[in-house]
């Protein structure tokens, strides 16, 4: 479960946020030194302890704490489940997994193996209306997923899939089919079935399972996955080193190829299709439109579960301190000890310069309080004047 649901968006508003306030307490800061080297610091102290400059810092504090909120908010915070209505599911769908040890072979890279992690959840993603299952399978074939709707889950067990993972190894096509089999028998409508391998089979029973799944209306698709050039099979440590080269019983190194010919050969005689695996999305879009174009029978579901979505918390949140910043007015009242215009004008300046300005002053003044006099005076000649 992730906290969130846009877990990237979380991280960068976090780092918005962090910078904002970072960048507002060096502002402040900046503001205060600046406010104190004018004003001098007797002042600067006794305006600090005025009410409204309280006031500020609470909105300042509430302002951000609304975006805090609104942030988390955006992120899409959840947690507890709750189920979605699903009315109809288009079909009902096993994917079929080989991991068997020629399966961490490194023909693709990084292994066969993780690109058909990559792809399994690229069918999951592909195929939200079915039912999905998931079938892990080496010497013989277990379930890994029951059938179901819930997304987060189908991924999960993805997840846990390795080479080598199974006790019995080997691969035994025909009881991956007859496992995929009895999981789709319970169900109606049309069953299919996906198959990734890179086809090598070691079982004896294989006509008859496509036989079997032929009779059962399995419609089963093929991905191959690995080169037909073949490839060895890496032994490693537990750290991933590489301590040798798997060998057979008589000493020979293995090489694992491809065997495109037999999973031709199984989709073809149950009604299925084989693709050779290229990157995970694009087999999931060409696989999706495979089965899309088989008549699939609608059946009834009963729910998708997931994550409760619960944005509506620290929104509420956000708006609370939003209102609350825009009531905390700063007071207009409040006593601010009064500084003489010229003693502020002083300290900006050195006393020789502040001496000329005072100069400069003195003769703008002096023009205009010349000039308004002579405009009184032709206002009174004008008024004596008999018309």
């Amino acid at each position: 479960m992730e906290l969130f649901k846009y877990p990237a968006l979380a991280v960068w508003l976090t780092v918005a946020l962090a910078a904002l306030v970072f960048l507002r307490f060096k502002a402040e800061k900046a503001k205060c030194a600046l406010a104190e080297s004018v004003l001098g610091k007797k002042t600067f102290m006794a305006l600090s302890l005025q009410k409204g400059w309280a006031r500020k810092r609470t909105r300042d504090i509430l302002m951000l704490a609304a975006l805090f909120f609104a942030s988390v908010a955006a992120s899409g915070p959840q947690w507890g489940m709750e189920l979605a209505q699903v009315t109809d599911l288009n079909g009902n769908l096993v994917i079929a997994v080989d991991t068997s040890l020629s399966m961490s072979a490194k023909d693709l890279k990084p292994t066969r193996l993780e690109n058909a992690k990559l792809m399994l959840g690229a069918l999951a993603e592909k195929f939200p209306d079915f039912r999905v299952g998931v079938v892990a399978f080496a010497g013989r074939a277990y379930v890994q997923c029951p059938l179901t709707t819930d997304l987060d889950a189908i991924k999960h067990f993805i997840s846990l899939l390795s080479p080598g993972m199974l006790p019995s190894q080997g691969t035994n096509l025909s009881d991956a089919i007859a496992t995929s089999g009895r999981m789709l028998e319970r169900y109606s409508g049309q069953k299919v079935m996906v198959l990734i391998t890179d086809g090598e089979d070691h079982s004896k029973n294989l006509d008859q399972a496509i036989k079997d799944a032929a009779a059962s209306g399995l419609r089963v698709f093929t991905i191959g996955i690995g080169k037909p050039e073949g490839e060895l099979i890496a032994e490693t440590d537990a750290a991933g080193g590489t301590l040798g080269y798997k060998k057979d019983a008589s000493g020979k190194t293995v090489v694992t190829k491809l065997d495109e010919r037999t999973l031709l050969r199984i989709a073809s005689q149950t009604g299925g299709a084989y693709l050779r695996y290229s990157d995970p999305d694009a087999a999931g879009e060409e696989m999706r439109s495979a089965v899309s174009r088989l008549s699939l029978a609608k059946t009834k579901g009963f729910g998708r579960a997931n994550f409760r979505n619960r944005y509506q918390w620290p929104l509420a949140l956000a708006l609370l301190a939003l209102l609350l910043e825009l009531l905390f007015m700063e007071n207009p009242g409040a006593s601010v000890p009064a500084i003489p215009l010229n003693r502020r004008i002083r300290s900006w300046f050195s006393p020789k310069t502040y001496g000329n300005f005072r100069v400069w002053g003195d003769d703008f003044t002096n023009y205009f309080g010349a000039d308004k006099a002579r405009g009184s005076n032709a206002a009174a000649v004008e008024k004596e004047t008999p018309p």
